[in-house]
């Protein structure tokens, strides 16, 4: 064997053994901390979309999103994409790329993500307080497209009941704010019985059957975390059952039929009470639609963004 053979041959073996070390250590990684490795994958793939993380200073901690300028800075509306409880920025990594022609915002909610706040007060005043200076701060009073998920459609509802002037479209995607028994279990799983029922009310129809070694993360990451705080305090919660029939924005439904979170019959009440709304039942589809069925999904958000970017507001300064 020639010396440029062994060369070649180390070369490649050496390739190879490392290539093999790099999925092993991911593995390990994605053995022990799986819920933080699918978050840091997310959050990467927005980097990869085009979008960009701006962290910025606040007196009480740091806020954090990612945003993407509209082509040639001309996108007559600002998209804003709003997790849900529990959820962070990267919940929306499959749906920032169907929107390249619009500027995008996608949000870290206060104590989510990289948004990290010193004591934070749970009280829903306070959340709803931070959230609004978290939109103007990342969007500048543009004309908006507020696109929230579960408790990210609660705030987007309450932000457009108070400053309609500046939300152009509302897009509710099985969204909480309507008053219910909600089943703790799920949203605190304690065995893995409960945890795989969570996958199952998120996914829905089509969910898959999760080892056991990530339905004990999810078990362990709901231990602590903003959803345990924040379900001590849902019965204080300003549900807007008496408020919808005032809301003057136009108002986009996005429902997964198969939601075992927050019942399906809430999207038929958030349709009949507000004024101006249109209602798009995904069958089969669980709570969080944009992750479980992001083809379909994305078809009916663009769609919708594009016929909102037709007749955008003309941003207002609020009083």
């Amino acid at each position: 064997m020639t010396d440029k053979k062994r060369r070649r041959r180390i070369f490649w073996a050496s390739l190879a053994l490392g290539t093999a070390g790099v999925a092993l250590g991911l593995s390990v990684v994605l053995y022990r901390h799986p819920i933080a490795a699918l978050e840091w994958y997310a959050r990467r793939t927005l980097g990869l979309a085009g979008l960009r993380q701006r962290l910025v200073e606040h007196r009480r901690g740091v806020w954090s999103y990612f945003d993407r300028p509209g082509p040639d800075t001309g996108s007559p509306v600002t998209v804003v994409l709003v997790h849900g409880l529990g959820g962070q920025a990267g919940n929306w990594f499959k749906t920032v790329r169907s929107l390249r022609n619009y500027e995008v915002v996608v949000l870290d909610l206060p104590g989510h993500g990289d948004c990290t706040f010193e004591q934070l007060d749970w009280t829903s005043e306070t959340v709803f307080e931070l959230f609004v200076q978290l939109v103007d701060e990342a969007t500048h009073d543009r004309p908006l497209v507020l696109v929230g998920n579960s408790m990210g459609g609660w705030l987007s509802l309450l932000y457009s009941l108070k400053f309609p002037h500046r939300v152009a479209r509302l897009v509710l995607v099985n969204s909480a704010g309507l008053e219910f028994d909600y089943d703790r279990r799920l949203l605190m799983p304690r065995n893995r019985r409960d945890a795989q029922r969570t996958v199952d009310a998120v996914i829905g129809d089509d969910a898959p059957r999760l080892p056991g070694f990530m339905l004990d993360a999810m078990i362990q990451n709901a231990e602590g975390s903003p959803l345990a705080n924040a379900v001590e305090r849902v019965d204080d919660a300003p549900f807007v059952d008496d408020q919808l029939s005032d809301l003057k924005v136009p108002t986009e439904i996005i429902w997964g039929t198969a939601d075992r979170l927050i019942p399906p019959s809430h999207a038929q009440k958030f349709y009949e009470a507000i004024p101006n709304a249109r209602l798009h039942p995904m069958e089969g589809i669980g709570h969080s639609p944009q992750v479980s069925a992001p083809r379909h999904f994305n078809r009916l958000l663009e769609a919708i963004v594009d016929d909102a970017a037709l007749q955008p507001l003309r941003p207002r300064q609020r009083t």
